[in-house]
């Protein structure tokens, strides 16, 4: 059964549509799993065509927030990877808004193996193509391209070989316009990616629905800002605002996010 924030987002979204776009989509149909279409979705409208389907997710205020305990935890992990390596000596950036206990250990092992097997000095997951000579970024390939990209989402941003100090882990701050939201709106777009793909296989229009719960988002988002890459599931992206009372708008072919008022 979906929960009452999931149904107020649905219906902000039907009211939207139609304000916006004049399609009027009807009531919606929560689906989940739970009847003889299989669909998964939490929520279908089949009396407009063709038909939607939504996914709503929740963007919390404490989304990513490691503690004192994990961070060490963590390094104390690391190290014993790293003892069994040729060197010990490394620095890990890491984003102040990370979830330790996510993909970030993971990512930053890899990273470091990476490194080793190419002689790297440096390696930001996110700057990859500056820090990796062309020839030898070729001889890599996909696979090496696609941990980046892993590791940059999970939260690393730069890994340096030290001469001296063992382990050092080290918050980097962001500084751009959608510095925290870029990698939590890719996770959610990603989660939502198999579900939305069963609907859209069979005739949906996918929707994702995102319930942002975080008091900081506002200073991320205006007018213009561009969404992060849409999987081939997803169609179209609301972000519903509580507090500022605003949604803002991005589509497949138009990712730069356009903004609205939220319904009353």
């Amino acid at each position: 059964m979906a929960a009452p924030q999931e149904v107020e987002v649905a219906a902000w979204i039907a009211e939207l549509v139609k304000r916006q776009f004049g399609i009027v989509v009807g009531p919606p149909t929560e689906r989940d799993g739970n009847d003889e279409t299989g669909l998964t979705n939490d929520f279908t409208f089949d009396s407009v065509t063709p038909p939607l389907a939504l996914e709503v997710t929740r963007l919390r205020d404490d989304f990513e927030s490691p503690s004192p305990d994990d961070l060490g935890a963590m390094r104390k992990r690391l190290e014993g990877f790293l003892s069994g390596t040729e060197w010990p000596h490394w620095s890990a950036g890491i984003r102040p808004e990370t979830k330790l206990r996510s993909d970030l250990e993971p990512a930053i092992k890899r990273m470091i193996e990476w490194m080793q097997a190419a002689n790297l000095e440096k390696l930001g997951p996110g700057t990859y193509m500056h820090d990796v000579p062309s020839d030898l970024l070729y001889r890599m390939g996909d696979t090496f391209v696609r941990d980046c990209h892993r590791a940059q989402m999970a939260g690393a941003v730069l890994i340096t070989r030290n001469e001296a100090d063992g382990l050092r882990i080290v918050p980097v701050a962001e500084f751009s316009d959608s510095k925290s939201l870029l990698r939590p709106l890719t996770r959610a777009l990603s989660a939502k990616e198999k579900s939305l793909a069963l609907a859209k296989k069979r005739g949906y229009v996918t929707i994702l629905g995102v319930d942002v719960e975080r008091e900081d988002t506002t200073g991320y988002l205006a007018e213009g800002v561009r969404a992060p890459g849409f999987p081939r599931a997803v169609d179209h992206l609301w972000l519903c605002l509580r507090e500022a009372s605003k949604v803002f708008y991005a589509k497949r072919d138009e990712r730069r996010f356009r903004m609205f008022d939220l319904p009353e």
